[in-house]
């Protein structure tokens, strides 16, 4: 199960935050359907994380929209895949 492997970081911060919006749906479902990465701050911020790079190249591979915090690089790299960058929840 999912819940028996270890995990390092707060990379899971923003996907498991936008899959609780949108089960309430307050965001749209295609996100459920995008590679997610990113660390929360207390006032709903998206602060960058290691591995934003990976995360949109495997999203590119799989032809999948890729959201990542702003300000991770995302410019630089955004002919890998469809990178949408983000800067806080609101």
């Amino acid at each position: 199960s999912p819940a028996d492997l270890p995990k390092a970081g707060a990379a899971y911060d923003l996907p498991i935050a936008l899959a609780v919006l949108t089960a309430l749906g307050y965001v749209d479902e295609e996100v459920a359907h995008s590679v997610c990465l990113g660390e929360l701050a207390l006032d709903g911020g998206v602060r960058p994380v290691r591995d934003a790079l990976a995360a949109a190249m495997i999203a590119g591979r799989r032809s999948l929209p890729c959201v990542v915090p702003l300000g991770s690089g995302s410019d630089d790299w955004r002919d890998l895949a469809d990178v949408r960058p983000v800067a806080s929840l609101g």
